[in-house]
């Protein structure tokens, strides 16, 4: 029976290697500096930073590279010629208006007011004729733009009925109403103009800007999900069940083996010993030098590959941690050359998988190191 389950399993793992194995390679991204601060969601952050770099007053160097894009996006090539060349232009944030509603961005120019609704996760909310009806009542004298700005184009038939008024305010003439682009499409032309702005403008806020721009477009997590393996995913279900199964179980094991370890320490007890994350045996001490206490730590890692001991100064209270780890006794007594890590010395390692490990051995390692985690007088 176990046989015939191994066998279905291999089997299914064979399967499962030279279908992933045709894949296109997942292509992995380092965080930008906006993905770090979890901030590039919220879209009272993204709207600040659209501001900055819309007010040309601002000491970005871009000039109207954001708004010279923006107009482009929404099909004003003309007027982004003719708007750009104004001397003055204004930039405000939450507009409020009679109705107690706010306009994320308003945007003034000599003869154009630019009105932007920025939607990152939030959905409508049957605002936007608000919107309309203040720019028009107040800026009766200028002609009005309406841009709505989200991840994804919003279209209007595929609204529900219960946001009828916004239904009706967006048009595809920014003139006539809220045009619906997505950041990729302004993106896409900041991208197409960057190089005739890129002389003059000030490095650090550039690089700002960029990281802005990539950070909203890792918003659209699909986007770096190949169809390729959604449609590997889906197919193979049962299967990647089945390995996911037996890797736990493989996983449960090692933590077993690691708990009858643990049982066999000397000198240890609740407080200073205990498994972290079911893969490591950490085992504490609190060792005096004057008036201070240094906390140093010993862990038995273990993966499906190897298995070694690490010893290491917690904290920052020594100057210099591998000097205050040589002046223990199990280091100044010992003949041996250690391998340092980043935090401490490596004092043993086994390249064969944990069930090749005999549990006796890691024991008789531990057991020898412990009592010598100490300083002598």
């Amino acid at each position: 029976m176990i046989d015939t389950y191994h066998h279905q399993l291999q089997t299914a793992l064979n399967d499962l290697m030279l279908k992933f194995n045709d894949l296109p390679p997942i292509i992995e991204q380092n965080p930008t500096f906006l993905e770090i601060t979890e901030y590039p969601h919220y879209e009272n952050v993204c709207s600040n930073i659209l501001r900055f770099y819309f007010d040309t007053s601002q000491p970005h160097g871009l000039k109207n590279l954001l708004l010279k894009s923006l107009l482009q996006a929404i099909d004003k090539d003309d007027l982004a010629e003719q708007i750009i060349k104004t001397e003055r232009d204004n930039v405000n944030r939450e507009v409020r208006t009679d109705d107690a509603k706010r306009i994320d961005l308003l945007i003034q120019t000599d003869e154009h007011i630019i009105a932007i609704e920025n939607k990152i996760y939030h959905h409508l909310t049957n605002q936007l004729s608000y919107y309309q009806n203040h720019v028009e009542v107040k800026y009766s004298k200028l002609k009005p733009l309406y841009v709505l700005l989200a991840p994804e184009k919003i279209i209007a038939q595929n609204l529900p009925q219960t946001l009828k008024s916004d239904k009706e305010c967006l048009n595809e003439d920014a003139e006539k109403g809220f045009k619906s682009i997505t950041f990729n499409e302004l993106f896409n032309k900041v991208k197409t103009n960057l190089g005739e702005y890129i002389q003059n403008a000030d490095t650090k806020y550039l690089a700002y800007f960029i990281d802005f721009m990539t950070s909203i477009e890792n918003l659209d997590k699909s986007m770096t999900l190949s169809p390729e393996l959604v449609k590997f995913v889906t197919e193979n279900e049962e299967n990647i069940q089945k390995v996911n199964k037996a890797y736990d179980e493989v996983w449960y094991e090692v933590y077993e083996k690691i708990k009858k370890i643990k049982e066999q320490i000397f000198n240890s007890n609740e407080k200073n010993l205990w498994i972290y994350d079911k893969s490591v045996l950490v085992r504490e001490f609190y060792l005096k030098r004057g008036n201070d206490t240094i906390n140093v730590a010993l862990n038995c890692s273990f993966t499906l590959h190897h298995v070694n001991i690490e010893i290491f100064v917690r904290g920052n209270k020594v100057d210099n941690k591998y000097s205050f780890l040589e002046s223990i006794d199990y280091f100044s007594q010992s003949k041996d050359n250690f391998e340092k890590s980043k935090r401490g010395f490596i004092v043993y390692k086994n390249h064969h998988s944990p069930f090749e490990i005999d549990n006796l051995e890691i024991i008789t390692k531990l057991n020898e190191i412990i009592p010598q985690i100490k300083i002598s007088e």
